[in-house]
């Protein structure tokens, strides 16, 4: 348990004693609330996403990040590659403010 001021989780002291347990690499398959958390807190640092050839209407975006009141407060990323696996297209791109803790 490691809970913030506010009561939520301190996901910065989570990765922590992940890291103290010898985790090195963790996954994350999230709603937008969480990844943004994630993202804003600059805890990620490689995001892969999957990508299907449908149009499906409104949904939930990927992370709940904004508003921002200026595009430089955007999490800017680096596009390591785009393959296609059968009818989808897997991009993984990595967070270029990702922070070390």
């Amino acid at each position: 348990h490691f809970p913030n001021q506010s009561g939520q989780v301190d996901l910065k002291a989570v990765l922590i004693d992940l890291g103290r347990r010898e985790t090195n690499e963790l996954h994350v398959e999230a709603g937008q609330t969480l990844n943004g958390a994630l993202l804003i807190q600059g805890l990620v640092d490689e995001i892969v996403s999957y990508l299907g050839p449908k149009l499906i209407g409104c949904g939930a975006g990927i992370a709940q990040l904004g508003p921002f009141s200026s595009l430089d407060q955007a999490i800017e990323l680096d596009y390591i590659s785009a393959e296609l696996l059968g009818p989808d297209i897997r991009l993984i791109a990595r967070t270029r403010n990702h922070r070390s803790f």
